[in-house]
């Protein structure tokens, strides 16, 4: 028998063989003759490795390199304190452990340098003067962002031309990815080409760029994509197309001469500077009511400097503006606003 014992007149003596971990614990002790009982109890500690640490082993603080655990310690310390927690991981496309740190004193640890959108799998074991206890393992985690690149911008408009610089701009994207946008990434290409080309060596903060490499003549694209702490998002859509050259000017005094309840007759002068190519139309544009949205007023090429704007909506209230547009082709800005102004007959002395 493992336990046994031998009574004697001055004392009990106990022998327990081969002694385990869960031999530990109080045992009480009886003693009894014709003059009645008496009880006590000894304590008596296995010096051992501890057991394993007790789970489970909470994750949290998740990030895309990094993550914290936390267990609790062994309920059997193998009568010796715990001197460290040894952690490892593994990957769980593998079978292999790799030891994290063998020197962990409190029963928590954050993990570094782990490596993003792995998955991966903790094991701790607790040790003494005694040995290394069995482990605990966490359950798998993936390590990834807890936020993503940013939306598309919006289509890079054109807002200036000329034979030496095209300056762009853009609207920031719907979303920044739960990151704030640190700037944008400016593409640029010939249109005869299908080779894009990086503007900008370093990020573009503001949400516009005066881009100066091109070429006098030649047609360019462009497409932007914003950034933030995840990377590049995707690319904008293409803007339109535009002609590197010297861009003329808009036309002036944009003024309306006449109103009638389904027309407008609109008068201007022609621009200050051509562009060095003659202004060979002209181009109107509406806006209706409290819309945003400017559309064509004519389909065909207006080559005075004045037109009636018809098939419009009688009380109803419009403003107007007008391009130029010269023989190489450049489309200058949009003059200054006329109106707005309601749809209604006037009196006939007004009439042409």
């Amino acid at each position: 028998m493992r336990f046994n014992y031998v009574v004697t007149p001055e004392c009990l003596v106990i022998n327990l063989h081969e002694s385990a971990a869960t031999d530990s614990g109080r045992y009480d002790i009886c003693a009894s003759n014709s003059s009645g009982t008496s009880r006590s109890f000894v304590n008596i500690v296995v010096l051992d490795r501890p057991s394993a640490p007790v789970g489970p082993v909470e994750i949290s603080d998740v990030t895309e390199d990094s993550l914290s655990l936390t267990w609790l310690p062994p309920h059997y310390d193998g009568g010796s304190p715990v001197t460290n927690y040894i952690v490892l991981k593994r990957e769980t496309s593998s079978a292999d452990w790799t030891a994290v740190s063998s020197y962990i004193v409190k029963c928590s640890t954050k993990i570094m340098k782990l490596k993003t959108g792995l998955e991966y799998q903790f094991r701790i074991r607790a040790e003494n003067r005694y040995g290394i206890s069995e482990c605990v393992d966490s359950v798998t985690v993936r390590v990834d962002l807890n936020y993503t690149t940013p939306d598309a911008p919006s289509m890079p408009v054109v807002s200036a031309v000329s034979r030496e610089s095209i300056t762009v701009s853009w609207a920031e994207p719907a979303s920044n990815g739960g990151r704030p946008i640190v700037g944008y990434r400016l593409q640029m290409k010939d249109k005869n080409s299908i080779l894009w080309q990086t503007v900008n060596k370093s990020v573009i903060r503001a949400a516009h760029f005066k881009v100066q490499n091109i070429n006098a003549g030649l047609i360019y694209e462009f497409k932007v994509a914003a950034e933030n702490a995840a990377g590049c998002g995707p690319l904008s859509s293409v803007s339109d197309a535009v002609l590197a050259i010297d861009a003329c000017d808009p036309p002036t005094n944009v003024r309306i001469t006449h109103i009638r309840k389904s027309s407008v007759r609109l008068e201007w002068l022609k621009p200050n500077y051509d562009g060095g190519s003659m202004v060979t139309a002209y181009l109107i544009e509406l806006k209706e009511g409290d819309r945003d949205r400017w559309t064509k007023a004519n389909l065909t090429n207006v080559l005075d400097t004045h037109y009636t704007v018809e098939d419009l909506k009688e009380s109803e209230v419009y403003e107007f503006r007008v391009r130029a547009r010269n023989a190489a082709g450049s489309v200058s800005n949009p003059s200054n606003t006329a109106g707005p102004v309601m749809c209604v007959d006037v009196d006939s002395s007004d009439e042409d």
